[in-house]
């Protein structure tokens, strides 16, 4: 029996090209594409290192030297507003009565969270009221900004002002007022001053011995003398538009060597020290 057929058998095992010899690449430039390819990528590589060298030494002399390597200075301001939807009570002018600590407690929080929705947000460090007075309510307060030595000089007084105003003006309707943060603020009656630290220190040392008195009455009014366990207090007296106070101290002890600094403002601002 013969197999027919019309081909060559051939080992399955053998190579089917047999020629040993190198072909010539059909692309000569296959390998000018590859070397380019490559160079741009070593290029791109460079560049991200460069990038983010460039980006830690902008970082490190703009964020970390500035806000954790620099020391910080305490820039102190007083302040005042009226507020409208609020009625001024005898509760208000003590230290010590629960609606005092509720409603200084509000109006803090109002202050940081304005001061911190402005570009001035970084510098706050704290607030506190220390006095309410009549008008419907005039809240009177310190402001903190901690700003860092190289910041100092563009963090001013006026600035401050400006940036507060600015972001209050968001709320404010035609007749001045602004609703914020759930109360009426009479923008014109927005005061901000620079203070001197030593006075804020010496207001905080009398935070818990503090008298309000509305004088409305041309006869004499008795004031209650200081509490002798203080070493110091304040007396916050408020009068009629166009009056002047006319005050007497009598010294009941000899050996007494107290001192008594007199403000034409319930704002402790070196500008209206009338005497000491």
């Amino acid at each position: 029996m013969m197999e027919l057929g019309n081909g060559f058998a051939t080992d399955p095992n053998q190579d089917c090209d047999t020629n040993t010899e190198s072909r010539p690449d059909p692309d000569p430039t296959h390998k000018k594409r590859s070397f380019r390819k490559w160079l741009i990528g070593i290029i791109f590589i460079i560049i991200i290192f460069i990038s983010a060298g460039s980006a830690c030494v902008i970082w490190y002399f703009l964020e970390y030297r500035v806000w954790v390597l620099e020391p910080r200075v305490i820039q102190q301001y007083t302040a005042s507003v009226s507020i409208l939807n609020k009625n001024f009570s005898v509760s208000l002018s003590s230290h010590e009565s629960p609606e005092f600590r509720a409603e200084a407690t509000s109006v803090q929080n109002m202050v940081e969270k304005l001061v911190k929705s402005t570009d001035l947000s970084r510098y706050f460090n704290s607030t506190a009221v220390f006095a309410f007075g009549e008008g419907s309510v005039v809240a009177h307060f310190w402001l903190r900004l901690w700003v860092p030595v190289s910041r100092v000089e563009t963090v001013s007084v006026a600035r401050l002002n400006e940036t507060v105003f600015r972001e209050l003006q968001h709320f404010t309707d035609a007749q001045q007022i602004c609703r914020y943060e759930g109360f009426q603020l009479l923008m014109p009656s927005l005061s901000i001053t620079e203070t001197s630290p030593k006075v804020i220190d010496l207001f905080q040392a009398t935070f818990d011995c503090y008298c309000y008195t509305s004088l409305l009455s041309t006869e004499p009014v008795l004031l209650q003398g200081p509490n002798t366990q203080r070493s110091s207090c304040v007396w916050h007296l408020r009068a009629p538009a166009g009056s002047r106070l006319e005050l007497r101290v009598e010294w009941l002890l000899a050996e007494c060597r107290d001192r008594l600094i007199i403000y034409d403002s319930v704002t402790p601002a070196d500008s209206r020290l009338i005497t000491s």
